[in-house]
């Protein structure tokens, strides 16, 4: 599935160098592949997040957050924190 594809990119690159990432930046890495969206995200028309979100539950099915959806995918390795952490465990 493209959309699993892409989360799983996403976060094995955001974590390659120190084995951790925000969940707003594999958001944001998402919102790039998936809305077009260039530049720096402070840029961007506010309401993206409500764009990113409408994209995945048409493709899933399924009424969740964005950030909620990449924590029930979040790949086997890898746990998110309560600070919204990822960490890729060795």
């Amino acid at each position: 599935m493209l959309l699993l594809d892409e989360l799983y990119a996403s976060i094995y690159s955001l974590t390659s160098d120190d084995s951790q990432a925000n969940l707003s930046s594999v958001t944001e890495v998402l919102a790039r592949e998936f809305l077009g969206k260039e530049g720096p995200c402070s840029d961007w028309k506010s309401g993206w997040p409500k764009y990113l979100k409408n994209f995945i539950n048409s493709i899933t099915g399924e009424n969740l957050k964005v950030t909620t959806w990449i924590k029930n995918n979040i790949p086997t390795g890898f746990q998110v924190t309560e600070k919204g952490v990822i960490i890729k465990f060795e």
